[in-house]
């Protein structure tokens, strides 16, 4: 029985007609790094953001190495693949599949764009142990898949693509400042307050956060999920349940959910850093970017501020990799793999009967070009790379987990960070559920980016009469407490907004 769960995601839908049309270009051979020398030609777009692309090419060699009739070509580009621009030029590239950038995987499928892929993702391509073994498999992509991915994948019961990285939003921490300064790694929400004051006390900042609102948003979010735990989170996504406060939710009631206590946990964490000056940088307070909180982590080792974690998601690490390097020709200790960076679970005040929630999200897919004259080569090596081996080795290169069982043997965790480490040894833990931020309900998925900021980022204040996000409304307004924000909630998703929703989808 698989551990991992999903819950509740945003999804951007953009709806274009006709961008199917027009003839793909004929690929160029020979002169372009490919081996001319090879029968077939597999080319394969990677979004060259958080996680890199260095996954691919390993991969890709190893595909290379146990089909030699065919010649990988990993094209790596950022803006040019991001689903906003991709969705409007796939069917002209000459690309035949991509790890894709975001999750805009229905307008892609609306639209005619990408192949059908349910047949190879239900191939039993597997042995027990995850090899590839087309022959004589027991296992398909299906069935290593975490649960509810195939929600976020699947459109009108078939699928159209299969995850590619699943990130975890939370809190990461300078395991090296920790030991010299003789800090816990805190397990409660009081004891988190208790070592970000001591760390003040000890003349350092606690926590370096990107400023920009949905981002400290979707990290934020982790201490909500621990605080529910998964069976009461998940029914922000299925609508289908009893929770164990409110009673039974489906889709006549959903709205019900915003009064979930977890709620507090997730304001209260941000009414703390919006009104403790010592808990954040001074950056923080002002326009910093994802990036700027990286670069200000992980430099401050020589800085006259030192920082003790950073609210990110998990690629983090990967994304500031050219800094780690150049921190590492200071001084070789400082350098890429050498730090003790560590991913914590959101600390809270819950229930000990309820598991640990480690909160992942569906960010993007794998696809197929429905233009693509290699299809069937396509789908056989997005089957190779959810192979065990392939798995290990794109935690490896890019620092992320994939949403799939499989084991990282020992000799492949030993080339890992220590952060990526960490990643990988919550995996291992029996008291540890993961909880997927999927795309489960019907009313979510349809609507789409608006119906998610109205459901979990935003709060309509009568008090205030503003539609502001939690962070920026408690830096802004200092009497604003966690149980105004909350009780806003509420009025903001009433039963009568939710049912404005409601009807679009299942009305007449």
């Amino acid at each position: 029985m698989k551990k991992f769960l999903a819950v509740l995601s945003s999804l951007l839908c953009v709806t274009l007609v006709g961008c199917n049309s027009g003839q793909r270009p004929t690929p160029d051979s020979g002169d372009d790094g490919t081996d001319p020398t090879r029968a077939k030609k597999l080319i394969v777009g990677v979004y060259d953001g958080a996680v890199g692309y260095e996954f691919a090419e390993s991969i890709a060699e190893l595909y290379e190495a146990y089909n030699k009739d065919v010649d990988v070509v990993i094209k790596h580009k950022k803006n040019e693949y991001d689903d906003g621009s991709l969705i409007s030029k796939i069917a002209y590239n000459e690309e035949d599949m991509y790890f894709g950038s975001g999750n805009n995987l229905l307008s892609f499928v609306h639209n005619g764009l990408v192949a059908e892929l349910t047949d190879a993702v239900r191939e039993k391509v597997y042995d027990a142990e995850g090899n590839y073994d087309p022959i004589n498999g027991t296992k398909s992509i299906e069935d290593i898949m975490w649960d509810e991915w195939e929600a976020f994948n699947m459109i009108d019961g078939k699928y159209y693509g299969i995850p590619n990285f699943s990130p975890a939003g939370g809190i990461s921490y300078d395991e090296d400042l920790f030991e010299a300064k003789g800090y816990q790694v805190p397990e409660t929400y009081d004891e988190l307050i208790t070592l970000m004051n001591q760390m003040v006390v000890d003349k350092i900042t606690p926590f370096t956060v990107c400023s920009v609102q949905d981002y400290i948003i979707s990290t934020a979010v982790a201490f909500y999920a621990n605080y529910e735990g998964k069976n009461n989170f998940l029914l922000n996504s299925t609508y289908s349940g009893t929770d164990s406060n409110l009673g039974k939710i489906d889709y006549t009631n959903a709205y019900l959910l915003q009064q979930q206590e977890g709620r507090k946990a997730y304001f209260q964490f941000l009414y703390d850093l919006a009104h403790n000056d010592d808990y954040t940088t001074s950056a923080s307070k002002g326009s910093q970017t994802n990036l700027n909180a990286q670069d200000a982590f992980v430099s401050s080792i020589g800085g006259s501020e030192r920082i003790g974690m950073i609210i990110e998601n998990s690629f983090w690490e990967r994304e500031a990799k050219g800094t780690i390097e150049q921190l590492g020709d200071l001084n070789a200790n400082w350098g890429w793999g050498k730090r003790n960076f560590k991913y914590m679970i959101a600390p809270v005040n819950k229930q000990t009967d309820k598991k640990t929630v480690f909160l992942t999200y569906p960010t993007s897919s794998v696809f197929i070009s429905a233009n693509s004259d290699q299809i069937e080569l396509a789908k056989e090596f997005m089957q190779f790379s959810c192979s065990r081996e392939c798995l290990a080795i794109y935690t490896r290169d890019s620092g992320c987990l994939r949403a799939f069982d499989y084991e990282v043997k020992a000799e492949e965790y030993a080339q890992m960070t220590p952060y990526t480490q960490s990643l990988v040894d919550l995996t291992r833990r029996d008291d540890v559920d993961f909880v997927t931020m999927g795309q489960g309900n019907m009313i979510a998925r349809n609507i789409g980016v608006a119906y998610y900021r109205d459901w979990t980022n935003q709060s309509l204040t009568t008090k205030y009469g503003l539609k502001t996000m939690p962070f920026s409304a408690f830096r802004a307004y200092s009497d604003l407490t966690v149980e105004d924000y909350f009780a806003g909630c509420a009025r903001h998703m009433s039963a009568d907004t939710y049912k404005t929703y409601y009807d679009k989808v299942y009305g007449d």
